[in-house]
């Protein structure tokens, strides 16, 4: 069983309005797709690695002992590579 694909309304919109060769109307409708999907892919990425990086960094806060954090800035440690 094939989950159906749903379409951008704006692009369905445009390839509706301005193409008419079903061939190319197909391929200008799953290529634009993709593009978008590739997009949204990168910023959804893009949220959630901000995401973890706020965790982890609320967890650092919370757990380690800051006389780790000063043995690793005296090791050479950057406070952004912790």
């Amino acid at each position: 069983m094939e989950v159906p694909t749903i379409y951008n309304k704006y692009l369905l919109s445009f390839v509706n309005s301005h193409i008419t060769d079903p061939i190319v109307y197909a391929t200008i409708l799953v290529r634009g797709q993709w593009l978008l999907d590739k997009q949204e892919e990168k910023q959804s990425k893009h949220r959630t690695q901000q995401r973890c990086k706020e965790v982890k960094e609320e967890i650092m806060m919370r757990t380690w002992h800051p006389s780790r954090i000063e043995k690793l800035l005296h090791l050479g440690y950057d406070i952004e590579d912790i």
